[in-house]
């Protein structure tokens, strides 16, 4: 089982995760995914092979941490460096006039 505080890919908790996927060698099962990702596993076998790169083992599905990892850069991380312009930017009016 995934030995990290934190349930799910929020604030801080995100550069733990991402220091315990660099440093396991070891798969993941859809478990531990959908724990660190913070959705279900029906969310995880979704995401299995389209998303991101997995290993079928008759009905077993492995991640390695790798692939795990570069799925959080692209999507967790990204996500949470945008959200900050977003805030910043403001909301305009139809008139072109920013409102508070």
């Amino acid at each position: 089982m995934v030995a990290v505080e934190g349930d799910s890919m929020d604030g801080i908790d995100v550069m733990k995760w991402i220091e315990f996927l660099e440093a396991r060698s070891e798969p993941l099962n859809a478990k531990e995914v959908a724990r660190m990702l913070g959705i279900s596993r029906q969310e995880v076998y979704k995401l299995a092979g389209k998303e991101i790169p997995c290993a079928r083992f008759n009905r077993s599905i492995r991640f390695s941490p790798e692939a795990v990892l570069e799925y959080i850069k692209q999507h967790i991380v990204q996500s949470a460096i945008a959200t900050p312009a977003e805030k910043t930017s403001g909301k305009e009016s139809q008139n072109g006039m920013k409102r508070g």
